[in-house]
């Protein structure tokens, strides 16, 4: 009984889990190119079954050890980014960059090299090309400086102004991107063991362009009814099984 009170509790918290990562896909839809997280969960019911298997084909049932029954308990085995790529929506506003490739912009922030697929640029006072947080977006050799929006964009990212290069949009791209740490609007950082970064050669980069967030609204709001029934079960489930424990204490004492 106190097994699965545990095995209970355990499934509160995983969908108390799920819901906070839903509630931060919901928070980021209208995010230019937020990318949705999701949870692996997992159990040890196939290890339960397994372990037992002989005893139960051979109907040696006295030869069946106890379940231990706290391996049904839920976990979460571990958490992944959705990186797909997501509908592209025209703007027409000449700082904003979307990605055709697999790849991210690097931003230089106050503490380290941030990656996103975010494109929302503008230009700051000194001429520089930065995100919506005003950290200067990177090329290959440093922060861009355009002085304008009237510059140039090739396909590739390189950008001329007045018939001068200034540099071009660095891209990259991760052998390992599920190692990715999220930083907040759309924005990731390496760990300390990295994730494999590449410099991508030829990126793929279209002007007056935004991708969205791929987050998908009505598959959200399923989740989330059935996030919200799942833990009303497990708490009612709780409830009976701390009931009869109870009961069961009465009649031990009573004895």
């Amino acid at each position: 009984m106190i097994e699965g009170i545990f095995v209970s509790s355990a499934a509160l918290n995983v969908q108390q889990e799920r819901l906070d990562l839903l509630s931060q896909d919901l928070e980021n839809i209208n995010t230019c190119g937020y990318k949705k997280r999701s949870l692996i969960i997992e159990n040890n019911f196939k290890d339960l079954v397994n372990s037992n298997t002989e005893s139960l084909l051979k109907k040696n049932i006295k030869d069946i050890p106890e379940i231990n029954y706290s391996g049904l308990a839920p976990f979460i085995a571990h958490d992944y980014t959705d990186f797909s790529p997501a509908v592209m929506k025209e703007t027409k506003v000449p700082t904003d960059f979307a990605l055709n490739s697999e790849g991210f912009f690097v931003i230089q922030t106050s503490d380290n090299e941030q990656y996103t697929r975010n494109g929302t640029f503008s230009i700051d006072a000194d001429g520089y090309l930065v995100n919506i947080s005003g950290n200067k977006v990177l090329g290959e050799d440093g922060p861009l400086k355009t002085g304008a929006q009237n510059f140039l964009l090739a396909k590739d990212g390189a950008i001329t102004v007045n018939g001068q290069s200034a540099g071009k949009i660095r891209v990259v791209t991760f052998e390992e991107p599920q190692l990715l740490l999220y930083e907040g609007s759309g924005c990731f950082s390496q760990p300390s063991q990295g994730a494999g970064l590449k410099d991508e050669e030829n990126p793929q980069i279209s002007r007056g362009f935004l991708e969205l967030a791929n987050v998908d609204l009505p598959d959200d709001m399923v989740n989330m009814i059935e996030i919200s029934r799942t833990y009303e079960a497990n708490q009612r489930v709780i409830r009976t099984q701390d009931d009869l424990l109870g009961k069961a204490i009465q009649i031990g004492n009573a004895k």
